[in-house]
């Protein structure tokens, strides 16, 4: 049996973030009765992935952000590592989905509504790129700004979490890992 779980802002695993506004970081978990590794997704919330993402992964927590892009300033990295170590987190999965309207936008139209995640995709993108060879650009640039964090680069190391890419295509009904190799 698994209930899924929402939580914003105001409850109490939450307070301890005093001057952080929560629901800039809205989280999403799946509970499952059996005991397993705790993963977390990073994700885009408009993508919609954490139902599928949830009926393939047991003990799977979500935090959203537009396209999965995440600033990974200190506020922000904080907030992410001070979840991982209160939930327990082994696995660190960041995902990208095909559909992605914001990915989708920058790759077929060059359109940017100025938000910062369309601005990073940008940066990425060439004149040859598919939505995959873009979403995959994207995976391992948000990978090495995540590892190059202090933060985090001493826990990866030292093997308290591990970081993982996940390319989806919720269409296609396709998970794939993505090595974190250049590429």
């Amino acid at each position: 049996m698994c209930e899924n779980v929402h939580t914003k802002g105001n409850d109490e695993d939450n307070n301890n973030n005093a001057g952080y506004d929560d629901a800039d970081f809205p989280v999403t978990r799946k509970l499952p009765a059996e005991v397993g590794r705790n993963k977390l997704f990073l994700v885009c919330p408009l993508c919609q992935m954490e139902n599928f993402i949830a009926s393939r992964y047991d003990r799977a927590f979500f935090l959203t952000a537009p396209a999965a892009v995440f600033r990974f300033e200190q506020d922000e990295s904080q907030i992410i590592h001070e979840f991982i170590l209160r939930e327990h987190i082994t696995d660190v999965y960041l995902v990208a989905e095909t559909s992605c309207n914001f990915t989708n936008l920058v790759l077929e139209a060059d359109g940017f509504s100025g938000r910062y995640c369309e601005f990073e995709i940008g940066k990425l993108k060439t004149d040859r790129d598919t939505i995959e060879s873009l979403a995959t650009k994207l995976l391992r640039y948000e990978a090495g700004k995540m590892q190059s964090r202090e933060i985090f680069r001493e826990d990866f190391l030292s093997g308290k979490y591990a970081l993982h890419l996940l390319l989806v295509s919720k269409q296609k009904q396709r998970m794939q890992e993505i090595s974190l190799e250049e590429f």
